[in-house]
């Protein structure tokens, strides 16, 4: 490779001990193995990206504001409140139908 860098990461100990115990079941070196890995991601995620329509990605953005301006203006129940609420719906829609 012409232009090599260097990727540092941190893994568990036993996470490690178990990779590298299986690139050296199939002779292969670690190196190439995350090489491989990482090629591997990087096409996925361009993939991704690629095939969300532009639309989407508008009309999502906007989504997020609204919610964001909403929270913003204290506009937002917790997600205990939401549980509770439909725990309650759910309780009364049984106790109907019985």
């Amino acid at each position: 490779m012409p232009d090599e860098a260097e990727l540092t990461i941190q893994l568990d100990a036993d996470l490690r001990d178990a990779f590298l115990g299986e690139a050296a079941l199939q002779d292969v070196p670690p190196a190439d193995i995350l090489r491989e890995l990482v090629r591997s991601y990087v096409d996925d995620r361009r993939k991704c990206r690629d095939e969300v329509p532009p639309e989407y990605d508008a009309f999502l953005r906007a989504k997020v504001e609204r919610s964001r301006a909403s929270i913003n203006a204290g506009r937002w129940r917790s997600n205990e409140d939401v549980e509770a609420e439909f725990a309650e719906r759910r309780r009364r829609l049984a106790a109907d139908s019985a």
